[in-house]
């Protein structure tokens, strides 16, 4: 179940985070004084976020072979929570820029990406050949409890 978990982690953490938290973050002040930035620093950070996915999606390397690794390093990723939060409320914990949220930004999306990947290629080769497509069933359920998981968790993090 350790995969399954570390999928529900995953998906749970990402939906907390991106966008509930991501999205309330603004422009920095000290950013060009043009409207068009701050119109489009929202729409460019989704952006930003499904390109660092993508990548982390498209460059599965270094995948570890044990289920508690991915499991830690999604728990890990809780790490972005209090991070973005903070650049949602303080201009100098952005060093008073907007490029400090949106390398933590690409990350976070990055993590997302390749632990997905890691996830569904080690789960189903974890187990006999002949319990794959019970296992590979199994992830999406994993993936679905996770997806609703956050969901619902994101509900709380406008409160934050």
């Amino acid at each position: 179940l350790g995969w399954e978990a570390a999928l529900i982690l995953c998906f749970g953490v990402t939906l907390f985070v991106f966008p509930t938290l991501t999205s309330a973050i603004r422009a920095s002040e000290a950013a060009p004084s043009s409207c068009e930035w701050r119109a489009l620093y929202v729409p460019l950070s989704f952006l930003n976020f499904n390109a660092g996915d993508m990548l982390g999606r498209a460059f599965p390397f270094c995948i570890p072979r044990e289920s508690r690794s991915l499991l830690l390093f999604a728990a890990g990723r809780l790490l972005f929570a209090p991070l973005f939060v903070a650049f949602r409320r303080s201009e100098a914990a952005r060093a008073h820029s907007d490029a400090l949220p949106a390398l933590a930004l690409h990350l976070f999306a990055l993590s997302n990406g390749w632990l997905t990947t890691a996830i569904f290629v080690r789960a189903p080769r974890a187990v006999e050949e002949r319990d794959r497509p019970a296992a590979s069933a199994l992830l999406v359920l994993a993936l679905n409890s996770g997806l609703t998981a956050g969901s619902l968790l994101s509900l709380g993090a406008w409160t934050t």
